[in-house]
């Protein structure tokens, strides 16, 4: 059985996962002492806020801060509203992350446009509300590990409408060629996963990157190829072919034209 310090012991996290009808309200007009975090599955939820109103729809999510004074609801125009939602304390590193568009002071929004961002973040925020349900050893560190990752796909969102970011078919395509380094990467077929033509994608590509696609996936073969030679003792031949080279003597070339130094020679060098 829990001690009494254990059960006394203050919480960093509570989540939930609420499907409300008509009738459902909360209404806090001197807002809470912790971060309030809900993502609209389905339905709508109606906002208020210093005389202002917001209507939540599915993939909106709302950031409201401490002490900010705030009302919820399920919308009067429809029969219900299903949230997931998180009261927490952020750490220090989390800050700038929690820097969202306002919709008044204190209440932040963001719409998750991109369909893998969503499905990512549903299923992360769901695992934040199973864990903090649940009695698991270590259920809140790892509880406010999965809210970070819902906070950190959220500030992705916060970036490309700040137009800080890179365009999510770009976005894509890096992933991709990073994860799949050992296979070729023709210009094609790239362009073919952002539905654009090789010269259209081609263009998109070094606006955004500021590097040709053939150029980034050199310099990415070459990188996995140095942190193979560091941490790994796979012969040069295994590693070439495990980043993508035809044959050992082309991947020292190119490895040697752009770190200075042999594979083999940089190898010992790391020892």
């Amino acid at each position: 059985m829990p001690t009494s310090s254990t059960t006394k012991r203050k919480r960093y996290l509570a989540a939930g996962h609420f499907h409300e009808g008509p009738g459902y309200r909360v209404d806090r007009p001197t807002g809470c002492h912790d971060w309030l975090l809900i993502y609209t599955v389905s339905g709508k939820g109606l906002f208020s806020y210093q005389g202002e109103t917001f209507l939540a729809e599915a993939d909106d999510v709302v950031l409201i801060s401490p002490n900010t004074p705030h009302r919820y609801e399920v919308a009067s125009e429809v029969d219900q509203w299903e949230l997931l939602w998180a009261h927490f304390l952020p750490t220090s590193q989390w800050r700038t992350w929690l820097k969202w568009p306002t919709l008044a002071p204190g209440v932040g929004y963001v719409r998750l446009k991109n369909e893998a961002a969503r499905e990512a973040l549903a299923r992360r925020f769901e695992e934040v509300v199973q864990l903090t349900a649940g009695y698991r050893h270590h259920r809140e560190p790892l509880a406010l590990n999965a809210l970070e990752s819902v906070l950190l796909g959220c500030h992705e969102q916060v970036v490309l409408e700040r137009g800080e970011g890179i365009d999510p078919r770009i976005s894509d395509v890096l992933d991709y060629i990073c994860r799949h380094l050992d296979q070729p990467l023709r210009i094609e077929d790239l362009a073919r996963q952002c539905h654009l033509s090789p010269s259209r994608f081609a263009h998109l590509f070094r606006q955004q990157v500021d590097q040709t696609p053939v150029q980034f996936i050199e310099q990415q073969r070459i990188e996995r190829a140095c942190e193979m030679l560091q941490h790994t003792g796979y012969p040069i031949t295994t590693i070439a072919q495990q980043v993508g080279f035809e044959n050992a003597f082309y991947f020292s070339r190119r490895f040697k034209l752009a770190i200075g130094i042999s594979p083999r020679a940089f190898r010992k060098q790391s020892v």
